[in-house]
């Protein structure tokens, strides 16, 4: 279906947070951002923070002490019941406490939001509770399957990765922008942000189905994070085995190690650290170690993921006992 216009994106470089401390004042967004943010609000709307409580510890009551206009995209008993971990609305202006935290980086205040993914910043019209409405619209979509699948809009990697993704669908990820109400959507990631503006008549409202691609690009998402916190640890765990090979090139390992194995259909995170590490330090596959090809066919079995964990740590040991393992 064409939807008559495109997300026209933008980026802007070169982001410095406000210097913590006693005594410091305004202004708190850096110079490259004040006009995206704040510019022509009769075009583009007021300012909104979307802000991640899974992110901002105690994030209602930063809000409480900050702003007057705000509220959680959850109602009712999930309001109540998913506060600490709901996506929260606030309006926002450029000489506000919330910005000063926002573009504050220390370790002194858990409030101190620059080096956190703690959320993303829309322009709209309406008013709160219009802009509310459409991102509730998008906080949980069917998929093709007419499964549910939940969208962790507040995180900017998430946001940025619906609306630019290697699987972006040009009228799912429209209905971000429908009926003119949110016109610019900004992710930043510390020093960089991604500017989101619909470029055309503003799409109508349409029903939100994810893609099966887009789904898949999201887990790939996933893996990717997944695979930046185990290369940490197993740098720190294996310091020599990994000395000359970079980051990047271990996350790439460890994230194509994860998608092999969640297609064997391990999914427990203990057991797919253990292989994926695996791959880094043998070899990747770590299956092709077995000459006999007996830990790729217990990798496809139909026992239960534990099982066959232990099945292929037994046979590991087997194959270095004999001489064949991976130490030789």
């Amino acid at each position: 279906m064409e939807t008559g216009g495109r997300i026209a994106t933008t980026w802007i470089d070169g982001l410095e947070p406000v210097p913590s401390g006693p005594g410091r004042s305004g202004p708190w967004v850096p110079q490259s951002l004040t006009d995206v943010l704040f510019d022509c609000p009769e075009a583009e709307g007021e300012t909104y923070f979307l802000l991640d409580a899974a992110a901002v510890p105690y994030l209602s009551d930063l809000l409480q002490s900050t702003t007057d206009c705000f509220q959680s995209l959850f109602q009712d008993e999930a309001a109540e019941e998913l506060g600490d971990a709901a996506p929260w609305l606030a309006r926002v202006q450029p000489d506000g406490a919330l910005m000063r935290y926002a573009f504050t980086e220390g370790e002194a205040a858990s409030w101190h939001l620059w080096s956190k993914p703690a959320g993303v910043f829309l322009r709209g019209h309406g008013g709160l509770g219009a802009i509310r409405s459409v991102l509730r619209r998008l906080t949980r979509v069917r998929t093709e399957d007419g499964a549910w699948f939940f969208l962790r809009l507040a995180d900017p990697a998430t946001l940025a990765r619906y609306l630019d993704g290697p699987a972006a669908h040009g009228t799912c990820r429209a209905q971000v922008f429908a009926d003119g109400i949110v016109r610019r959507v900004i992710c930043r990631s510390r020093a960089t942000a991604q500017v989101f503006a619909w470029d055309g008549p503003p799409p109508a409202r349409t029903p939100v189905i994810l893609l099966n691609e887009e789904r898949l690009d999201f887990r790939l998402m996933i893996y990717e994070r997944q695979a930046v916190e185990i290369e940490a640890r197993l740098r720190r765990s294996f310091p020599n085995a990994l000395d000359g090979r970079s980051p990047s090139e271990v996350c790439e390992t460890v994230a194509a190690a994860l998608v092999r194995l969640a297609g064997y259909g391990f999914d427990r995170p203990g057991d797919m650290e253990v292989l994926a590490g695996w791959d880094v330090l043998l070899g990747a596959p770590f299956e092709s170690l077995d000459p006999s090809g007996e830990i790729a066919r217990i990798c496809t079995s139909d026992a239960s993921g534990r099982e066959r964990l232990s099945a292929i740590i037994e046979r590991m040991d087997k194959l270095e006992a004999a001489g064949k393992g991976p130490t030789k």
